[in-house]
């Protein structure tokens, strides 16, 4: 009887620890359900090329937005390999996002471009806009991809309520990896191609139909 009233109590309280453990256990969050951060990207930077740019040439004023869908920080990718809705279906990294939408990240890309010929100036009634249609990677196969982006261009005459020219500029460039770093600096890479297309498009534009937009400067 003495036994039972000393190992009784012992056993219980072996049983209430075990018990409680367990229980503390489960509440516990696995290692292994706390996902990575997210690796942050964005188009590099060029602050060299600004100081470079004499203070006489003034920077082209524009505007540029996004589809909808390119309005927040997202990483995309398409798998067009993959049959059959491989090349309609988008998809997204789960653990890389863009520092700001890409439309930010391009529109700081264009500034650091576009700037007038100090022997021209832009009229005030004409707007250059921008309109960012696609800004994703496509993979072809598992191990070879490209960065690609489109972007839409009308410069809009006001006093005569019409374009006075538009165009479309599409830039693909290889990625260097299959992975979204790899697509980061294949965009990033097209994105400064873009910016100069643009910007010889624009220049060029003084003889064409754009030159309604253009006056000599004084």
């Amino acid at each position: 009887m003495s036994v039972l009233k000393v190992v009784m109590p012992r056993v219980f309280a072996f049983f209430f620890l075990c018990v409680s453990g367990f229980l503390a256990a489960c509440a516990l969050p696995a290692r292994h359900d706390v996902p990575p951060a997210a690796a942050l990207f964005d188009l590099g930077a060029e602050s060299a090329r600004l100081e470079t740019l004499s203070s006489a040439r003034r920077f082209w004023k524009f505007q540029l937005r996004a589809e909808p869908a390119l309005e927040d920080t997202a990483m995309r990718y398409r798998l067009a390999y993959a049959r059959p809705d491989g090349a309609v279906r988008v998809l997204f990294y789960a653990y890389a996002r863009w520092s700001a939408p890409p439309a930010e990240l391009l529109r700081q890309r264009l500034e650091r471009a576009f700037f007038w010929p100090p022997d021209t100036s832009v009229r005030d009634h004409c707007v250059l806009t921008l309109k960012l249609t696609s800004f994703e990677q496509f993979f072809v196969s598992p191990e070879e991809s490209y960065g690609q982006m489109t972007v839409r261009a009308e410069l809009w005459d006001s006093d005569k309520n019409q374009a006075a020219d538009e165009a479309v500029f599409t830039e693909s460039v290889p990625a260097s990896a299959p992975d979204a770093a790899g697509g980061a600096q294949a965009l990033a890479q097209g994105a400064s191609m873009l910016a100069e297309r643009i910007k010889r498009w624009r220049e060029s534009a003084q003889d064409s139909a754009q030159k309604s937009c253009w006056s000599a400067a004084k």
